[in-house]
């Protein structure tokens, strides 16, 4: 009870701070911050999503209108060569390829096993708490996440 109260106060700091975002155009040249690796596959460079590739990130939260899943045990590991793994406990359910756009603060997710599951979130960190939210182009649901940076897994 404890956790979904917090989460459901961190949703709403989420929501407030996004809807206080200014409209003005931003008319600065962007810089691209992706490269090709050996694939061709367009990569986050390594030093601009550093926070990413440090340690695990577990699951802590969920939130979804009339969906309650399993998230206990669920992390991911995310690796400078713009890959990720996925796992319940020590079962990898995927693996896949990770973009993350500095600027516009959002990650895109390519799984190689759950074309199911969302691809592109909103990120919000706090230290060592991340948050994804829906709400995006390829990802209109509407769902949150939350993460904890751990080094060493708990289990």
């Amino acid at each position: 009870m404890y956790k979904n109260i917090i989460f459901s106060l961190l949703a709403i700091l989420s929501i407030s701070f996004v809807s206080c975002k200014s409209d003005k155009e931003d008319t600065t040249k962007k810089q691209s911050n992706t490269e090709k690796n050996a694939k061709g596959d367009i990569i986050q460079k390594l030093n601009s999503a550093a926070f990413l590739t440090t340690g695990y990130w577990i699951i802590d939260g969920y939130v979804e209108l009339h969906k309650e899943p399993d998230i206990k045990g669920m992390y991911y590991k995310f690796f400078d060569d713009g890959t990720f793994e996925y796992y319940q406990y020590k079962n990898l359910l995927s693996k896949g390829i990770w973009k993350f756009d500095w600027r516009a603060q959002m990650i895109e997710l390519n799984y190689e096993k759950l074309p199911h599951l969302p691809v592109q979130w909103d990120v919000m960190t706090f230290n060592s708490v991340m948050v994804w939210k829906g709400n995006t182009p390829k990802n209109p649901g509407g769902a949150q996440v939350k993460f904890s940076n751990v080094d060493k897994l708990p289990f």
